[in-house]
C-alpha cells in the first residue's frame, strides 16, 4: 500500500472524527441531549483509531491484515 492511500485515508478518518465529535453541538441546540451524548460517545472511540491512522500514515507502513508479520505463517516450523 502506497504513502498516498494511508495519509488519505487518514485524512478521511480524521474529518469523520472531528465531524462526528462537532455533531453533538447541533443537536444539543435541539435539545437532543441524550442523542447528543450518544454521538458524542462515538466520537470519542474514532479519537484512538484516527491517531492510529495518523501515525501509520506518518511513519509509511500500514497494519493491513496481508501486510502483517505473522511468526510462522510460511511454513517455518509452528505448523509444519
Amino acid at each position: 500500500m502506497s504513502w498516498g492511500h494511508l495519509s488519505v485515508r487518514a485524512a478521511i478518518l480524521a474529518t469523520i472524527t472531528v465531524g462526528t465529535l462537532a455533531f453533538p453541538w447541533l443537536l444539543t441546540r435541539r435539545r437532543l441531549h441524550s442523542t447528543a451524548e450518544t454521538v458524542a460517545y462515538i466520537g470519542l472511540v474514532f479519537v484512538p483509531l484516527t491517531g492510529l491512522a495518523v501515525v501509520n500514515a506518518l511513519s509509511g507502513r500500514s497494519n493491513a491484515p496481508g501486510e502483517l508479520q505473522v511468526p510462522g505463517a510460511e511454513n517455518t516450523g509452528w505448523w509444519a
